[in-house]
């Protein structure tokens, strides 16, 4: 790992900052004091509003951090920060976040979570200046650009196997060697990790709290990890495996997908649909349809339909119990089923699976990729993959192993940047862990495996749900736990189950 920046580092450069006017301006670095000061703060852009606009009372503003923390006199770069004050008296602090990704945005997002949950909950994060910032990479935060396209930006994101073929891996790691590096090298866990130390000095703050969602409850770990001292309290919902490198976790996301593929089969044959009279025969013709097409694609209006876009679809369809009834109509349709959906309803349903893939586009996935590559180490060797993905294919049939498939990551130029952050059981016991059982993106093993890690640090909530993601996602048991760790500092004694809830996504 780089070498961090030292306050003496950093009290050894020069102040700059500029006058906001007509919006926020940028802060640089300060000698003494906070280097975000009133007049830096200025309207925040309504392009990175949340739901329901900004609200009133949120300011905007800029800070300059360095590309290169081993550099710390080199070139800087702009990240976007938000702020809303605590709501009325008693406020505790600042509370900072990240929504999740890799690659995504998150001007908005403590102002999102913080209006999530149940009152209690609400009131809880009202405590806090609710702090909002795009990583470094994203959003209006020096976002990086691989310059890619179409299938690419598919392939990056969902690498499901083209058998024999690492071409499309190949071509997109060279389009981001060619359009984003060196700056990609630096679009790292640990450097964001800083950038928000740095943010914490520019507030003034002693301490910051978090909440990370997902990719955001890795950072939470690196900055817990990095600067224990400055946390105050920490909550990671739906978590990564932060102990085994990134390729690892992709392989989770494998087992994952099958548990939740038995709650559909279950649900599925409970609902008297021709697609089997039990679960294991709806696994089973799930498993014959794909490869039928495989062998003999499919026609759907302009689209192909081959076993690799069935198992695509299946997996994004399997995130949500409100989603079962689309995996179903699909099937039925493909397989020419009674009472399947019409061609131009699954032509809108596939339509629709593609664009949520490509939404975020060029930008967010070379964010996505720069951190998951820069990050920890990938395989380099194509035989590892290939016989990692006839491995999991046998174990995790319905994604037919294709977590385990080569990624851009493994051409990626230069490795990883620096040592990769594992969480530790060193610090404050100040971290609350919460997971669903049956997400089908955080597995509950790799979860766990980060909660080992941290030992008496963290107390973990294991939540009876799917979603990916718990907080205002109607556990009455898990949002009043978040709402008494957030709002009172009530981490609980020890690790804690809560049953199932009426989820509501």
């Amino acid at each position: 790992m780089r070498a961090r920046l030292t306050i003496t580092a950093v009290s050894a450069l020069v102040a700059v900052s500029l006058p906001a006017t007509h919006g926020p301006a940028t802060a640089a670095w300060a000698a003494d004091g906070p280097l975000l000061r009133d007049r830096d703060w200025g309207p925040c852009p309504a392009g990175s509003a949340p739901s329901g606009g900004w609200p009133a009372e949120a300011r905007c503003a800029t800070l300059r951090v360095p590309l290169d923390y081993g550099r710390p006199r080199g070139r800087t770069i702009a990240i976007a920060v938000s702020r809303v004050p605590a709501a009325g008296p008693g406020r505790r602090g600042v509370m900072l976040s990240n929504p999740g990704g890799p690659g995504v945005p998150g001007l908005a997002s403590t102002v999102a979570f913080a209006a999530m949950g149940p009152p209690a909950v609400q009131r809880a994060f009202a405590q806090y200046d609710l702090i909002g910032f795009d990583p470094r990479g994203t959003g209006r935060s020096n976002p990086i650009s691989c310059g890619l396209t179409g299938e690419q930006i598919i392939d990056a994101q969902v690498p499901f196997p083209r058998p024999g073929d690492a071409s499309m891996a190949e071509s997109i790691a060279a389009s981001c060697a060619r359009n984003a590096a060196p700056v990609s090298a630096h679009i790292t866990t640990a450097d964001t990790a800083r950038d928000m130390d740095l943010l914490r000095r520019a507030l003034g703050e002693e301490k910051i709290s978090f909440y990370g969602n997902s990719y955001g409850t890795y950072l939470g770990v690196a900055y817990a990890t990095m600067f224990t001292r400055h946390t105050d309290r920490v909550t990671l919902d739906s978590n990564v495996d932060s102990q085994h490198g990134w390729y690892h976790q992709n392989r989770l996301i494998g087992r994952a997908t099958e548990r939740r593929f038995d709650d559909f089969a279950a649900w599925a044959a409970g609902q008297g649909l021709p697609l089997g009279a039990d679960a294991p025969a709806v696994r089973a013709r799930f498993l014959a349809l794909a490869g039928r097409l495989d062998a003999d694609p499919a026609g759907v209006v302009d689209l192909t339909v081959d076993g690799r876009r069935l198992r695509m679809a299946a997996y994004a369809l399997l995130r949500s119990d409100t989603t079962f009834p689309a995996l179903a109509g699909l099937l039925q349709h493909l397989d020419r089923l009674p009472g399947a959906p019409g061609e131009k309803a699954v032509h809108e349903l596939l339509s629709a699976l593609t664009d949520a893939v490509t939404a975020g586009g060029d930008g967010e996935v070379s964010a996505y990729l720069a951190v998951r590559c820069s990050d920890t180490a990938w395989p380099r060797e194509l035989e590892v993959y290939r016989r990692n993905t006839r491995a999991d294919a046998r174990r995790y049939p319905i994604t037919q192993g294709g977590f385990a498939g080569v990624d851009a990551c493994a051409f990626w130029p230069g490795g990883p940047a620096g040592e990769p952050v594992k969480a530790g059981p060193r610090g404050p016991r100040n971290i609350l862990m919460l997971n669903n059982t049956r997400d089908r993106i955080s597995d509950l093993g790799g979860a766990l495996a980060t909660r080992r890690a941290f030992g008496r640090r963290a107390a973990f909530v294991t939540v009876q749900g799917w979603n990916h993601g718990i907080l205002g996602n109607g556990n009455g048991c898990a949002d009043a736990l978040i709402a008494g760790w957030i709002g009172r500092g009530a981490l609980p004694g020890k690790d804690v189950s809560c049953p199932a809830g009426p989820e509501i996504r």
